[in-house]
């Protein structure tokens, strides 16, 4: 079934009759605002290290506020690493402060393909490593740090768990994402194509939101153990825009972040024409396990192939990524078209360009429509 995007905040709450048929996604937003699992990637308290994978066993960020008696927490890790093939420092723009890597055999000042890294709630901002590191061509990774404090943590939707929370979830969901697209479109750095955006559980629906919403600073999106609520969900695909390719992880066993309503979501995007793809990997719970990793690294590295314009690299990642799912090779093609230095493809006469009217918050009593940009 299809779910409209320009519907008010009051939908769910103003239609009793569709309650029962909700309930479920009602337990899934439940469950996103009040996860306990570890964030991926690993938080900077976790590892210092930036070739360590995420902990198997890493405990749950606490809820409590530090004691007023203790010295303020330090915004962002500081004993970063400058050496060649991995360097790194901290910065601040639009009121975000953030991590920045150059991962691979390049500087600062060059234009790199960018990658954009969002942490969960109740994470932080982390050195990238794991299957970010052995891409076929040099990146640079933002990773921004959420505003709000949480417990040992940072969260960017400062919502609690509630009855009828799909219309406040969606609300803050959208609004945190105008404010990362902001970030965005005026983060002054070097790139090649339009910014690579993944994030796991709260940046998951984050990278979603960006990735069909802001489609103009979004080249691909790979949201990991993520979900859309309903109000945010097209309903359907724009021709005169250009949305990225979504490539999704998700475990089968996942009782924050169920399954079941990203499945369905997939294929209801996928019939509208969307460029999406979903892979569940059996028994996994919420969090990212090797053979995971295994496959969100051809991915990240088919969009990194992607955005320098690396046909033959590209179509290399998309045949180990399609061995990795046990499917068929795929025919040759020159891939996605690449989009340089954030560029956008041009589009037909009296159009709006994309992100037009999505650059703000969203107005009181009503959701967006994806169908009056």
């Amino acid at each position: 079934m299809l779910f409209g995007v320009g519907l008010g905040l009051g939908w769910l709450v103003g239609n009793p009759e569709l309650g029962e048929r909700f309930s479920d996604l009602y337990q899934v937003a439940e469950a996103v605002l009040s996860e306990d699992a570890p964030s991926w990637p690993p938080s900077a308290r976790a590892t210092a290290r930036p070739d360590a994978g995420p902990p198997a066993d890493a405990g749950p960020p606490g809820d409590a506020a530090p004691a007023e008696d203790q010295p303020p927490r330090p915004l962002l890790p500081t004993d970063l690493p400058d050496r060649p093939g991995y360097r790194a420092r901290a910065g601040e723009h639009e009121g975000l402060v953030y991590l920045e890597a150059v991962l691979g055999d390049a500087s600062f000042d060059d234009p790199l393909p960018l990658v954009v890294l969002l942490h969960g709630r109740g994470g932080s901002a982390d050195l990238p490593g794991g299957p970010f590191l052995d891409l076929s061509h040099p990146v640079r990774v933002i990773a921004p740090q959420a505003p709000d404090p949480l417990g040992d943590g940072w969260q960017w939707l400062p919502v609690r768990v509630g009855s009828g929370l799909v219309d406040r979830l969606s609300a803050t969901l959208f609004d945190t994402a105008s404010r990362l697209a902001r970030f965005l479109r005026s983060l002054d750095l070097p790139m090649d194509g339009r910014p690579i955006v993944t994030g796991f559980s709260q940046g998951g629906l984050l990278t979603l939101s960006l990735a069909l919403h802001h489609d103009d600073v979004v080249g691909a999106a790979l949201p990991l153990a993520a979900w859309l609520p309903p109000p945010l969900e097209p309903t359907y695909r724009r021709d005169d825009l250009y949305f990225p390719r979504i490539r999704s992880l998700h475990g089968t066993a996942d009782t924050i972040i169920p399954p079941e309503p990203t499945v369905e979501l997939f294929a209801r995007l996928q019939d509208l024409g969307f460029d999406v793809d979903l892979a569940t990997f059996e028994g996994v719970e919420h969090r990212m396990s090797p053979e995971m990793d295994a496959l969100f690294h051809e991915w990240l590295d088919e969009a990194v192939c992607a955005a320098v314009g690396d046909e033959e690299g590209l179509f290399a990642a998309q045949v180990r990524a399609a061995e990795l799912q046990g499917l068929a090779p795929p025919a040759r093609d020159a891939g996605p078209p690449r989009l340089p230095d954030g560029a956008l493809l041009p589009l037909p006469d009296g159009a709006l360009p994309d992100g037009a009217l999505l650059d703000g918050a969203l107005p009181d009593g009503a959701a967006p429509d994806a169908g009056a940009r």
